[in-house]
């Protein structure tokens, strides 16, 4: 039985303007449910369209990532364009892939290569054989619209296409639909690839936008080729003229050195015959044309010897510039005393890979420039190194009186001279040094700045992680000479 009311009496009855409130309520509960399921279903629906457009996005983002790493592994142009017709021909499941080239004679005219990637080579044989005969003007069919228009085009269904060239041979090899993009390089269409479906077929947006990529991707990496093939090209001519002129340089040099050999020999015959036996200034001029011609010889001989440099290296093998340095300074020996100078050499010069006369002359030029070019105080010079990576940095430091920043570029070359004395060299021996070191791998520099003395540095590539070790009781500074009797320093 119903629940009294409190305080006893009957029941309340809902009156009707109850049940009409009631009714609305429901009414609009009703509406606010239609509206979640709606907006429900509108928020999955949205969800899933871009889920799709995102793995559609994925999709063409593998396909140039795909096509770009096997154009990046390619050496040569055509190995570019064949990995981009495989790769895209495999991606899409287009039987059919073609390269047109610009020709040769006229660049507005592209004409077929010899690239292709057939699923079937005896199917769609009468397609290439229709492809190989056509000539392409700008803007006329499927190709002429890309060379034109620079971007990817598209045929939904080839055998319907009137403008097409192949329409017929395309439908009876069963081709349907067709796109093709260009190759932009630097100096603009360089090439145009096609593909063929065997049904109709419609690009998005997208895979225009990521076929356009390709074909800029496509034309960088050709371009790059291509640049490195001409300096293939370009170095293997400059090896075959330098061949030779060093061939040249060296014949010109011996050639010349007989008939000056035989001009000297003569002079100093006339000195000994006739000096004081002719007017005073016939003696003054034979010794004027005699030394001359002495000079002359040694320049010959220095220009053969830079000149053998130019041949191709030989044979690098382990060389110790501790050994070399000290035969160099013990050949010195008497000019080192002469001048009063200290020579000392680190004890731990590491080993080295070098060709041993070459470098035994490099170190033989240096120590000859820091004794000769010094300055009122007897010479000080120091041979030390430090460890650059794989490399030796070498340097020999003197106490000279400097050189002025503003030469040092001109130190290194052939003949340049800062001191016009006859007796202060010709000019060689820097010259020689550096190509010395940069047959060798490394590289050469001065640091010097005038009253602060002069440091030659090079580099040189270690023979191993191993220095060598210094002999025992040399100590173990840098700098410090050899205990007992010692060469290196008079």
């Amino acid at each position: 039985m119903p629940d009294a009311p409190p305080g006893g009496g009957t029941p309340a009855v809902p009156g009707e303007g109850d049940l009409v409130r009631l009714k609305k309520l429901l009414e609009r509960e009703s509406h606010l449910r239609g509206e979640a399921e709606s907006m429900s279903a509108a928020a999955l629906r949205g969800l899933q369209q871009k889920y799709a457009e995102l793995v559609h996005a994925n999709a063409q983002l593998d396909l140039f990532h795909r096509v770009a790493t096997a154009a990046n592994a390619a050496t040569t142009p055509a190995e570019v364009f064949m990995a981009a017709l495989e790769t895209i021909s495999r991606h899409f499941a287009c039987p059919v892939g073609h390269v047109f080239l610009p020709d040769a004679h006229d660049p507005r005219v592209f004409v077929p290569s010899d690239w292709w990637q057939l699923a079937d080579p005896a199917k769609y044989a009468e397609f290439r054989r229709e492809t190989m005969a056509v000539t392409v003007m700008r803007g006329r069919g499927l190709v002429g619209r890309v060379v034109e228009s620079r971007r990817p085009e598209w045929l939904l269904d080839v055998p319907v296409e009137a403008q097409f060239q192949r329409a017929a041979a395309a439908a009876r090899c069963g081709l349907r639909g067709a796109l093709a993009f260009p190759v932009i390089s630097r100096g603009g269409v360089s090439a145009v690839l096609e593909f063929f479906a065997d049904q109709p077929r419609e690009p998005s947006r997208r895979q225009l936008e990521t076929f356009a990529f390709i074909g800029i991707h496509l034309g960088r990496v050709a371009d790059l080729l291509a640049a490195e093939a001409q300096m293939k090209e370009k170095d293997a001519e400059l090896a075959h003229q330098l061949m030779e002129i060093q061939h040249l340089a060296t014949l010109s040099a011996h050639d010349l050195q007989e008939p000056l050999r035989m001009v000297v020999s003569y002079l100093e015959l006339l000195q000994r015959r006739f000096s004081g036996r002719l007017d005073p200034g016939a003696d003054e001029y034979i010794a004027f044309a005699t030394g001359g011609a002495l000079r002359m010889k040694g320049l010959l001989g220095d220009f053969l010897t830079y000149a053998r440099l130019w041949a191709p290296p030989s044979r690098h093998d382990t060389v110790s510039p501790q050994e070399i340095a000290q035969q160099v300074v013990a050949r010195s020996s008497h000019r080192i005393r002469a001048a009063g100078a200290e020579v000392t050499v680190a004890p731990d010069l590491p080993l080295v890979r070098g060709e041993r006369a070459e470098l035994a002359e490099l170190l033989d030029a240096l120590f000859d420039n820091a004794l000769k070019f010094r300055g009122d105080a007897p010479p000080v010079i120091a041979l030390t190194w430090e460890r650059r990576g794989p490399q030796a940095v070498f340097t020999l430091k003197d106490n000279g009186p400097g050189i002025d920043p503003k030469f040092h570029d001109n130190l290194f070359w052939l003949f340049r001279r800062l001191h016009r004395e006859e007796d202060r060299g010709r000019g060689l021996g820097l010259a020689k040094s550096r190509r010395i070191v940069e047959r060798h791998g490394g590289r050469i520099w001065v640091e010097s700045s005038p009253g602060q003395g002069t440091a030659i540095r090079f580099t040189l590539p270690l023979a191993s992680e191993t220095r060598r070790e210094p002999a025992p009781g040399t100590g173990s500074s840098p700098a410090a000479p050899a205990a007992g009797p010692d060469p290196l320093k008079d």
